[in-house]
C-alpha cells in the first residue's frame, strides 16, 4: 500500500470518504440499523436515516486502507457502501502530450499511459486502471453539440444495447475551452453479454464496465471521446479522469482528416454528416 507521498508523487488521491447508499440487495432494514446502531454506538433511529439517505457521508478524510475496512464493516452489516476520492492533487503528475491531428485531439496524460494511436483511430490505455480512451472525430457542417450527442447516444444504444445510462447528459466545461470548445458527457455501465450470467453474486460487480461518452464540438471539427473501464476501476480513478478531461484536454481548430473506420464511414453516410 503506497503512503501519502508516494500518492501525490503519482497523482492518486491520498484522502477518502465512505458513502452508504442503504441497505444491500435482501437484507431487512431493521436488523441492518441495529447492527450499525452497536457498531458506531449511535441511536437506532439515527441509523434509520442514514439509510434512508441516498447519499450519506460516514467516514471523511482517511487514508485508502481505513476506507476499506470500514466498507467490510458495514457490509457485514448488511449496508451497501462505497469509497470515493476527496479532492486530489494531481499538480505532481507527470504527462506526456498524446496529439492525433487526424481527428483533431489532443490530451496531455500520464506518461505511464501507452498510445496506440495510428493517426485515424485515437486511442490510448491506462494499462493500470485498467481503462481505455478511445476517440473518433469528423468536419462539422450544421450540427450543435446535442445534435451531435443525440447522434452519438443513438450509436451508443445500437451497438451497446446492453448497456444502462446511469448519468443523464450533462454539460462538461473545460478550463481553457471558453466558447470555442463545447462538451456533452453522459455515463453507461452494464456488462458484456455472457458476463453476467457466469458471475457469482459477490464479483458481479466485477463484470460491470462503465463508459463515460463525451461529445465534442467546435465549429469546425465534432469529435467523441469514450473512456471504458471496469466500474471499480473507473470509480477509483474518476478523480484522474475528470482532472484530465477538464484540464488536460484540447481540440484542434481544423477539420479532422478523412475517416478509415468502416463502420463510422456507414453511420456517416446514413446521418447524412459530410466529412
Amino acid at each position: 500500500m503506497p503512503n501519502s507521498d508516494d500518492q501525490a508523487a503519482a497523482g492518486l488521491p491520498s484522502r477518502y470518504r465512505v458513502i452508504a447508499r442503504g441497505p444491500l440487495p435482501g437484507q431487512d432494514a431493521a436488523l441492518v440499523a441495529a447492527r450499525l446502531a452497536a457498531l458506531f454506538q449511535r441511536s437506532v433511529q439515527q441509523m434509520h436515516a442514514l439509510l434512508a439517505a441516498p447519499f450519506a457521508i460516514v467516514k471523511k478524510g482517511i487514508d485508502l486502507a481505513s476506507a476499506q475496512q470500514f466498507t467490510k464493516a458495514l457490509a457485514h452489516c448488511g449496508c451497501a457502501c462505497h469509497i470515493e476520492a476527496e479532492a486530489p492533487d494531481f499538480s505532481a503528475l507527470q504527462l506526456k502530450r498524446f496529439a492525433s491531428p487526424g481527428i483533431g485531439i489532443v490530451l496531455d496524460a500520464p506518461t505511464a499511459w501507452r498510445d496506440s494511436s495510428d493517426g485515424h483511430a485515437y486511442q490510448l490505455f491506462d494499462l493500470a486502471g485498467g481503462s481505455q480512451l478511445t476517440a473518433i472525430g469528423v468536419a462539422n457542417t450544421s450540427l450543435t453539440v446535442h445534435d451531435w450527442n443525440e447522434l452519438r447516444l443513438s450509436k451508443v444504444a445500437e451497438e451497446m444495447p446492453w448497456l444502462k445510462q446511469v448519468k443523464r447528459p450533462y454539460r462538461l466545461e473545460g478550463e481553457n475551452w471558453g466558447m470555442r470548445v463545447q462538451g456533452v458527457a453522459t455515463e453507461y455501465q452494464g456488462a458484456f453479454p455472457g458476463l453476467a450470467a457466469h458471475a457469482g453474486a459477490d464479483a458481479a460487480e466485477d463484470g460491470l464496465s462503465h463508459h463515460l461518452v463525451l461529445s465534442l464540438w467546435t465549429r469546425q471539427a465534432l469529435a467523441c471521446l469514450t473512456i471504458h473501464a471496469p466500474a471499480a476501476a473507473f470509480r477509483q480513478n474518476e478523480a484522474l479522469y475528470r482532472w484530465l478531461l477538464q484540464t488536460q484536454l484540447s481540440v484542434q481548430e481544423h477539420p479532422p482528416g478523412p475517416v478509415r473506420d468502416e463502420a463510422m464511414a456507414r453511420w456517416l453516410k446514413y446521418n447524412k454528416v459530410a466529412v
